[in-house]
């Protein structure tokens, strides 16, 4: 295939390469410049300057030692005086952190003797397996299989330790019961559980004659009261107490204390009877004290010292027996 004919080149395409011709007549643009003359001293080497000449002497200075680190100081704030507030405040702070180490000191040292008191070798109360611990803490048994957890439901083992025995109970019960002496001492603990009926009668009694009021019927109860504790005595001579720990002086404590406070209540029914028929028995609502009064006061202070021997010895066999106790004025 043939081909295709040439196409002209642009106009002033060739004026890219066109040669420039040198400027006429600019030969001085080029020429050498001369030296200059008599300018030698401008580039003379200046003498150098003695040390014992600062540069500012031919300048009129007044001449000065040279300070050394005067340029650093140049860069440093001047540092004023200290005041006497800040002194005192600086010493305060000082006090303060010495008193805080003193402190804290103190409180490390209580805590390490806190521990050293209480946390010392306590292997005796240690149970001696883990399910052991567990019961004894009143917390559940754990599981030993990984990812299980105890049911709540679940109810922790008491511990052998922590529990008394049934058993051993029931034979120290069947002990006591079993015991020669133990059938007198249920005897006379149920005669003593009626010795205190009539107290109430009698202390009402006495105080309604001290402000003469129901004068017969203070009388008439305290008789009551007299006859109920004769019968007592009479019913103490009659059971067997010869197994009993003591049994003599406790017989005789226990006959003396209610003879002495029947003879008492017969004094008092006596006094009732001569505050009633005495025209001077009672003045402004109190009756006046007579001999048979006073023999009662004393008749009951026998028997209240009679009754506190009787209950210290009573109450030992009824702690031996699980007996009831009883106190002084409970006999």
């Amino acid at each position: 295939m043939p081909l295709p004919p040439e196409q002209p080149p642009p106009p002033g395409a060739m004026d890219a390469t066109t040669f420039i011709p040198p400027v006429r007549g600019d030969a001085d643009a080029t020429t050498v410049i001369p030296p200059v003359q008599g300018g030698a001293d401008a580039t003379a080497v200046l003498p150098p300057v003695p040390a014992d000449d600062p540069p500012t002497a031919n300048l009129g200075a007044v001449p000065r030692t040279p300070v050394p680190g005067e340029f650093d100081n140049l860069f440093r704030r001047a540092e004023r005086p200290e005041r006497a507030e800040e002194r005192e405040a600086r010493r305060k702070t000082s006090q303060y952190a010495v008193m805080g180490a003193v402190i804290v000191g103190c409180a490390v040292l209580g805590l390490g003797l806190s521990a050293a008191i209480w946390g010392g070798d306590d292997s005796d109360d240690k149970p001696s397996s883990p399910v052991a611990a567990d019961s004894a803490s009143g917390a559940p048994e754990r599981s030993k299989e990984p990812g299980t957890s105890p049911s709540p439901k679940e109810s922790p083992s008491p511990s052998p330790s922590a529990s008394e025995d049934p058993d051993e109970d029931d034979d120290e019960d069947a002990a006591k019961k079993n015991h020669p002496a133990y059938p007198q001492a249920e005897a006379l603990d149920r005669l003593l559980a009626d010795s205190n009926s009539s107290r109430a009668a009698v202390v009402r009694s006495v105080a309604n004659i001290r402000k003469c009021a129901n004068l017969d019927q203070a009388a008439s109860d305290l008789r009551s009261a007299a006859e109920q504790r004769r019968t007592m005595v009479a019913r103490l001579q009659s059971l067997p107490v010869d197994k009993l720990p003591r049994n003599g002086e406790l017989t005789s404590s226990l006959i003396r204390a209610w003879n002495s406070s029947a003879a008492a209540d017969d004094h008092y029914a006596a006094w009732a009877e001569q505050v009633k028929n005495s025209k001077k028995g009672c003045k402004d609502g109190r009756a006046r004290s007579t001999k048979r009064a006073v023999e009662g006061n004393r008749a009951s202070g026998d028997a209240t010292t009679a009754k506190r021997q009787a209950s210290g010895m009573w109450n030992a066999i009824a702690k031996d027996f699980d007996l009831t106790s009883r106190r002084a004025e409970q006999l």
